[in-house]
């Protein structure tokens, strides 16, 4: 049975273990390898975290359909087929460029479901990049996709950079 003298003791990811010491449960869980959970996370970072799960996925997926055209997966261009047309042009180095840009979305995921500092960093500039595509978009004349894109942009760094938010990956 517990009480109030006893350490709080438990696993963290990969079986390292964490303690709170003697009851004290406020804060984050600090594994000994450094991992940080935090006891509570805000709605929206655990909504970006699946956003970058889920944009993995999709990155991952188009590059497959750009190296492997014709199989069964193709179907998922049928929401955009001119773009996907423009992207068959130069689709080994499109591919390419999805499997690193993929790679880079899985590394940020994982860092980021781990409270890594890296990891929100990655998350900024990954949104901040988007931003200035979205940017292109208006002065390509393309307003609606553009100005949304740019706000949203600047509504998630204002969010992420946030002192409380980023205080969750120190």
């Amino acid at each position: 049975m517990y009480n109030d003298t006893d350490p709080i003791i438990g696993k963290c990811a990969f079986g390292d273990e964490w303690s709170f010491g003697t009851g004290d449960i406020r804060g984050p869980i600090v594994c000994m390898t450094g991992t940080r959970i935090p006891a509570h996370r805000p709605f929206a970072v655990v909504l970006i975290g699946w956003f970058l799960v889920i944009s993995t996925g999709i990155l991952f997926t188009a590059s497959f359909t750009l190296f492997r055209p014709g199989t069964v997966v193709d179907l998922i261009w049928r929401v955009k087929e001119a773009e996907h047309a423009q992207l068959m042009d130069h689709r080994i180095v499109i591919c390419a460029g999805f499997l690193a840009l993929g790679l880079l979305m899985a590394a940020t995921a994982y860092g980021w479901s781990r409270s890594r500092e890296w990891a929100w960093w990655l998350a900024i500039g990954i949104f901040i990049a988007n931003g200035v595509g979205d940017a292109t978009r208006l002065l390509q004349g393309q307003w609606p996709e553009g100005l949304m894109g740019v706000c949203i942009t600047v509504l998630l760094v204002v969010y992420l950079t946030r002192a409380k938010v980023r205080g969750l990956f120190r």
